[in-house]
């Protein structure tokens, strides 16, 4: 693909409508980013032993609260600073250079990090960066347009997953083909495999039916069918189909019932394999009520937490809207200035 095809896609999205759901996603992603920060890495074990029930707060068996110091939380991590980043880029258009040089922008100077300077990278993302660094340098800036590679399925990381959503802008009713055309372009920048791409196509068709107003059960059931169809006509292999069947076939509803849910959780990885977030993502959105709920829920389904919680923080923004989020919770969080700067 090239700089030539890609200037087909424009916005599709009214100014007005992109403003309240860009702020809603943004906002969304990092908030929930910055509650499940602090307990990542730590099983699932953990959270039943300690369940994360506020910003900061955790309970114990006994009913006892263990809060963090004020100076350990309201920070998010790079899923909320590469949203940002991706965000911030689409401003101008769609550029595919300008998407690269700004996410080296955070990882060299901190640039719409929460902190000083980037923290918490992804193996995957800080190798594949060092090759987008090579390239800009180079002054072959058209090679970032053939960065897919399905060579090495171990580079499914969620790391491109996470920072997707603002590429709704362009992506808004794409057929398909398209829209995995103008996605795998921003993945491949880190994830250049097809798995993460199909998922990330997966994650924007699913947000666009829930901005479209359809009722989340039913949004997922149009998704999964019409990714089915999709995914059929690429001729995949028999392991990429393995690798997607639950998330292309599971009976979510029937799964997500009131009395299935408890014990659904335990078939659910929440680890930082970009299927696995995904699906844990959905589950909470299916299986919750609102905005507190859902982030809560990732956060203490453990391991990944704070990409599980931005993931399915991005959705339930959309889902539920900015007036849906604990206003406390948006009070603690820092770095709200650089969000306001991107909305702006």
């Amino acid at each position: 693909m090239t700089q030539n095809t890609v200037n087909m896609y424009q916005r599709r999205i009214s100014k007005e409508q992109e403003s309240k759901i860009l702020k809603d996603i943004l906002y969304g992603v990092a908030v929930a980013d910055a509650l499940g920060f602090p307990y990542q890495f730590a099983g699932r074990e953990s959270r039943i032993a300690y369940p994360v029930i506020d910003f900061g707060i955790t309970r114990d068996q006994n009913g006892s609260l263990h809060r963090l110091a004020e100076s350990e939380i309201g920070y998010f991590s790079d899923d909320a600073s590469l949203t940002l980043c991706l965000a911030d880029s689409l401003k101008s258009g769609f550029d595919l250079v300008d998407i690269a040089q700004k996410m080296l922008m955070w990882l060299d100077d901190g640039y719409l990090s929460s902190k000083e300077c980037a923290f918490d990278i992804g193996i995957q993302t800080s190798f594949a960066l060092t090759k987008v660094r090579s390239i800009l340098a180079s002054g072959y800036t058209a090679k970032l347009y053939q960065l897919a590679d399905n060579s090495d399925e171990y580079s499914n990381g969620n790391g491109a997953l996470m920072r997707i959503l603002p590429l709704i802008s362009y992506g808004y009713h794409l057929d398909l083909p398209e829209l995995f055309e103008i996605t795998s372009l921003v993945c491949a920048l880190t994830h250049p495999h097809l798995r993460s791409t199909l998922c990330c196509v997966f994650y924007l068709r699913y947000a666009e039916k829930l901005i479209d107003k359809e009722e989340k059960f039913s949004a997922f059931e149009q998704c999964q069918s019409e990714m089915k169809d999709f995914v059929f006509g690429l001729e995949l292999s028999e392991n990429e189909h393995k690798e997607l069947y639950r998330l292309l076939h599971t009976d979510i509803r029937g799964l997500c019932s009131e009395v299935a849910c408890e014990e659904s959780a335990k078939y659910l990885s929440s680890s930082g394999y970009v299927v696995h977030t995904l699906e844990a993502a959905l589950w909470c959105i299916l299986t919750c009520d609102d905005f507190r709920q859902t982030v809560l829920q990732a956060i203490n389904l453990g391991d990944d937490t704070d990409t599980t919680a931005a993931v399915a923080g991005g959705l339930a923004g959309i889902l539920y809207g900015g007036e849906g989020m604990p206003r406390e919770w948006i009070e603690k969080l820092k770095g709200k200035d650089l969000i306001e700067a991107v909305l702006s």
